[in-house]
């Protein structure tokens, strides 16, 4: 999906984001998450705090937002091939 990246201290940078709604498995608790992938060749390292606004009409919580804003809230993970950041995120 489309979406703009815009890091704490920078410009804002049109991409396209893969969204997903897993679950994570902490300890015996099983969370419910927003997570989007960001390819690195977009972004070199995306960091915490950063915004991505996803363009469009998006389902967050059993609610239709029109272009909601996210906030990254933990750390982002490279994956293996390092070709993909794993980023967690929070409506704003």
């Amino acid at each position: 999906m489309d979406a703009i990246y815009t890091a704490p201290a920078g410009d804002p940078q049109a991409l396209r984001v893969i969204r997903s709604q897993g679950s994570d498995t902490s300890g015996s608790m099983i969370l419910d998450r927003d997570v989007v992938s960001i390819r690195a060749a977009d972004v070199v390292l995306p960091v915490r705090r950063a915004q991505i606004q996803l363009l469009g009409s998006i389902a967050v919580a059993d609610e239709i937002h029109d272009d909601p804003v996210f906030l990254i809230k933990q750390d982002p993970m490279l994956d293996e091939e390092g070709l993909s950041w794993s980023c967690a995120i929070e409506l704003a």
